[in-house]
C-alpha cells in the first residue's frame, strides 16, 4: 500500500469516528436532523479521495503535454460539495448545518493526523 493510500485511509477512518462523536453531540440540538451530519461526512470522505486522485495525477504528471487552463478535479469537487449542500435544502433549513458540519470535517481531521 502507497503512503497516499495509507494517509488516506486514516483520513477516512478519523472522519467516521469524528463524525459518530459529532453527531452524538448534535443529537441534543437537532435531533433526528443530526444524522445528515453523516451525509456530509461522506461528501469530506470523496472529497480526500478526489484530492487523493488529483496528487497521484500531478506526481506522476499524467497528461503533462497538455496545457490545462482549469483542473477538472477541482471542479469536480466544488460541484459535488454543491450537490451534497443542495440535497438537504430541498428537504429542511435544519439539516442544513448538520451537512456543513460534516462537510467541514475535511478541514478537521487533517489536524489530528501526526
Amino acid at each position: 500500500m502507497t503512503k497516499l493510500k495509507e494517509l488516506l485511509r486514516r483520513l477516512t477512518i478519523k472522519t467516521i469516528i469524528i463524525s459518530i462523536i459529532e453527531f452524538l453531540i448534535l443529537l441534543i440540538f437537532y435531533g433526528l436532523y443530526s444524522f445528515w451530519i453523516f451525509w456530509g461526512s461522506l461528501g469530506a470522505i470523496l472529497g480526500f479521495w478526489l484530492i487523493g486522485s488529483d496528487i497521484k495525477k500531478m506526481v506522476y504528471n499524467i497528461d503533462v503535454k497538455k496545457k490545462k487552463k482549469l483542473d477538472k478535479g477541482y471542479i469536480f469537487r466544488y460541484i459535488l460539495y454543491g450537490i451534497i449542500l443542495f440535497i438537504p435544502a430541498i428537504f429542511s433549513e435544519k439539516s442544513i448545518v448538520p451537512v456543513i458540519v460534516g462537510i467541514f470535517n475535511l478541514k478537521i481531521v487533517p489536524f489530528f493526523e501526526k
